[in-house]
């Protein structure tokens, strides 16, 4: 009833802003927003709905009145073999990130914090610890523009015994495959525009402490995915996730247990070393050799901080004549 596929690249630039809205006695709650504005890099769709479909035999086939439309942008170009090539393209759009945290934070935690002596590395930014972290995201909320490229339509495809072993997907696609449909109603979309939307995405996470330095934290990460709607989208993997995790001010390290959408279950692990962070999503793709790959990362954080605050002594306030403010307790 409904055949699709989608396809988007896109590079983005945002600045976030986040501020406190309630805090008072052991709670606190922030809210942030990110505004990006997108630079879409290439995109293209196919949706088949209705099909009625009869093999003859393995290599003929019968399609009875398929409503097709297909289309890429317009900085995908063919030459005269209908070998394609990409250019760089001014295909604008704009998104936006926004979430809210909620932290428990018990007053005896603060007391305890007082008394750690570890030393801050450069650029460590102290904050109260919590009990629980509630967080709730919905990110990647935009859409980007585009103009439909050379090979782009939409009919109505009705073929009797159409030949499988010609050359419809071979290296001369995409003619042959875009000719081989004769008694199609529709037209051309070529330079028309075209919209494609990101992947939405709510992010629902829970943080809670163990006992000192021992978290746990359960992440829901669910694509929306707005079912029978041939909308010009892509969408993220909805997936589920365990993280136990062992912190401090100079270590960390994690190891979160993950389960998809599609049924894979991936067994990730990290490491953090002051500002030095490394890990992966699934170690088992190292580990186990015979073990079916279905993705593989590794990523890396660097902190680097511009602009130091709140680490080492911190500088006396001065009087307008140059001895030291005596700031009363108070």
């Amino acid at each position: 009833r409904h055949i699709g596929i989608t396809a988007l690249s896109w590079a983005e630039i945002g600045g976030t802003y986040a501020k406190t809205i309630w805090t008072g006695a052991e709670h606190f709650v922030a809210f942030g927003a990110r505004p990006k504005f997108l630079l879409g890099l290439a995109a293209a769709y196919v949706f088949v709905n209705d099909l009625g479909y009869a093999f003859r035999d393995d290599s003929t086939l019968n399609v009875v009145r398929a409503d097709v439309e297909f289309g890429h942008s317009d900085n995908f170009t063919f030459n005269s073999g209908y070998q394609p090539s990409w250019r760089m393209g001014f295909n604008p759009g704009i998104g936006v990130d926004i979430g809210f945290v909620y932290e428990h934070r018990p007053d005896e935690m603060q007391e305890e914090k007082k008394e750690d002596k570890e030393k801050p590395w450069p650029g460590y930014r102290d904050r109260p610890k919590y009990k629980y972290r509630i967080g709730v995201a919905l990110t990647d909320l935009g859409i980007i523009h585009f103009r439909h490229g050379e090979f782009s339509d939409h009919y109505t495809v009705d073929a009797n015994m159409w030949d499988l072993d010609d050359q419809t997907f071979d290296t001369t696609s995409p003619l042959p495959m875009f000719n081989t449909f004769e008694l199609r109603q529709g037209g051309s979309k070529t330079a028309t525009g075209l919209w494609m939307r990101l992947p939405l995405a709510l992010n629902i996470q829970y943080d809670y402490m163990i006992r000192k330095d021992v978290f746990v934290n359960a992440t829901c990460f669910s694509a929306i995915y707005f079912r029978n709607n041939d909308g010009r989208k892509v969408h993220e993997l909805t997936r589920l996730s365990i993280t136990p995790r062992w912190e401090r001010r100079w270590f960390a390290a994690w190891m979160p247990v993950s389960f998809s959408r599609l049924g894979i279950l991936a067994l990730g692990a990290g490491f953090r070393l002051g500002p030095f962070a490394i890990g992966t999503t699934d170690i088992l793709n190292f580990v186990l050799r015979k073990k079916t790959v279905y993705s593989a990362d590794i990523y890396f954080v660097l902190k680097v901080p511009l602009f130091p605050t709140g680490s080492g002594k911190a500088k006396k306030r001065k009087t307008k004549k140059g001895s030291d403010v005596d700031d009363c307790p108070d």
